[in-house]
């Protein structure tokens, strides 16, 4: 919505998010909207910001088809086929989700 680049100071770190690029709202930190915001926003900005506020606290859920292809590469780790659990990660990638393991679980997050 805005014409140049937004930058997120917390302490001494600093991110900048390039004009046109998106970004979760969680990454401005904790905010409130003032009680008046209503009446200073167009009714069309402000549906739009609550539209965009209440995607942002919904995280994306995995689908089935995800969740079935994920314990398909638990089982092949578990019986340390590796060619598989690799070719599963992958196909899970290419669908939008990232795949961390470390050694108590395996994490999944989207793209």
């Amino acid at each position: 919505m805005g014409a140049g680049n937004v930058t997120v100071i917390e302490g001494l770190h600093n991110k900048t998010f390039a004009t046109g690029s998106n970004f979760d709202l969680h990454e401005l930190g904790n905010f409130n909207i003032p009680g008046n915001a209503q009446v200073d926003i167009p009714l069309d900005l402000w549906g739009h910001f609550e539209e965009m506020r209440a995607t942002a606290r919904m995280p994306k859920l995995p689908s089935a088809e995800i969740q079935t292809l994920l314990t398909q590469r638990h089982i092949a780790r578990a019986a340390q086929d590796w060619t598989t659990a690799d070719s599963l990660r992958n196909q899970i990638e290419a669908l939008g989700w990232q795949i961390m393991d470390t050694p108590q679980e395996t994490i999944l997050q989207p793209h």
